[in-house]
């Protein structure tokens, strides 16, 4: 399994899971007050929705343009890298 974070533009993210390259499910994200919060809460629902454990989705991948500096990024980045462990 694996997760992908595609960044459509500096407001929205679509999170894919796929297995191999079979799209399983995606979601989108608005960036805002609070993102931390939305972004954990929609992973838990798509994994949930799916049935997969966290310790199925084998690796992360971010994609698209966002600032590395911005609060969203280092969020994303975060979430990305502890999905990895």
């Amino acid at each position: 399994m694996r997760l992908l974070f595609n960044i459509k533009n500096q407001g929205k993210i679509e999170i894919r899971l796929k297995d191999g390259n079979r799209a399983i499910s995606k979601t989108h994200l608005t960036i805002s007050q609070g993102f931390d919060t939305l972004l954990i809460k929609a992973l838990d629902k798509l994994l949930a929705d799916n049935k997969i454990e966290r310790l199925s989705v084998k690796s992360t991948e971010i994609s698209g343009k966002i600032e590395p500096m911005a609060t969203s990024a280092m969020i994303l980045k975060t979430v990305s890298n502890t999905l990895k462990l």
